[in-house]
Parts: structure tokens; C-alpha cells; sequence
């Protein structure tokens, strides 16, 4: 008797667990945007533009001869334009490193660009190399 009282009792608290712990929000709509990227005034020939929501992972979206477009989330975003190319080791000659070109001020949270984003934003985004 008492192993049953035990068992249904456990039962009962796991049915608890499940049924009352909430849900995640779902995700923000996903919309489409476009844009360009200048780099020290010209187009960035490569990298990326990173669109972030609050809760959900980054989405990022490639830029191609200083143009961008895809679908991001929908919302408040946090913006960050990398481009992480192979260079030349400083003390290895025959090794490379992957280092962002493009300055730190434009990525992260700290990133000047912020956006309400909606279906069919247009962004133009104005960056500088990274310091050497």
C-alpha cells in the first residue's frame, strides 16, 4: 500500500511539473530586409550583418559586393556588420589568422545600430576598418 501511495504520488507531482511550467514565447515573425554596407566609404566586398532579438540566437545575413538581404526577426534588434577574413600570422609566415577587418565599435552590444525592424526595411549601414 504504501509503495502505491509513493508511486502515484510521484505521478502526480511529475503531471504537476509538466502541465504548469510555461511555454517559451514563440519567436517574433520573420520578415524580410535588404540593404547596403559601405566600408571606409566603398562597398564591403564581403562578411556579414547580424540582426539580433532579445532571447533569440543571431541571425546573419551575407553581404555580397556591399549589398545584403534575407528574412531576420521581426522587432527590436540589436546590429552588428563583422567580416572575418584569413590574414597573414604577424610572427608565423606560413600560418594565417582569422580577424575581424571591419572595427570592433560595429559589433556587439555596444554596436551603434539599433532598429525597430518590419517586413521590407531597407538599412544602410557605414563602417571603418579595424585599427591595425
Amino acid at each position: 500500500m504504501y509503495r502505491l501511495a509513493s508511486v502515484t504520488f510521484f505521478l502526480l507531482v511529475i503531471s504537476w511539473i509538466v502541465g504548469c511550467t510555461p511555454k517559451p514565447p514563440p519567436p517574433p515573425a520573420a520578415v524580410k530586409v535588404s540593404g547596403t554596407v559601405m566600408l571606409d566609404g566603398k562597398p564591403m566586398p564581403g562578411g556579414e550583418v547580424q540582426f539580433e532579438a532579445a532571447g533569440f540566437p543571431p541571425k546573419a545575413l551575407e553581404i555580397k559586393n556591399g549589398a545584403f538581404a534575407g528574412e531576420v526577426h521581426a522587432g527590436k534588434n540589436q546590429i552588428g556588420v563583422v567580416w572575418n577574413k584569413e590574414i597573414p600570422h604577424p610572427t608565423e609566415p606560413k600560418m594565417t589568422m582569422s580577424t575581424n577587418v571591419v572595427s570592433s565599435k560595429f559589433s556587439g552590444k555596444d554596436s551603434p545600430f539599433n532598429a525597430e525592424v518590419t517586413n521590407g526595411k531597407e538599412f544602410k549601414f557605414e563602417v571603418t576598418s579595424a585599427e591595425k
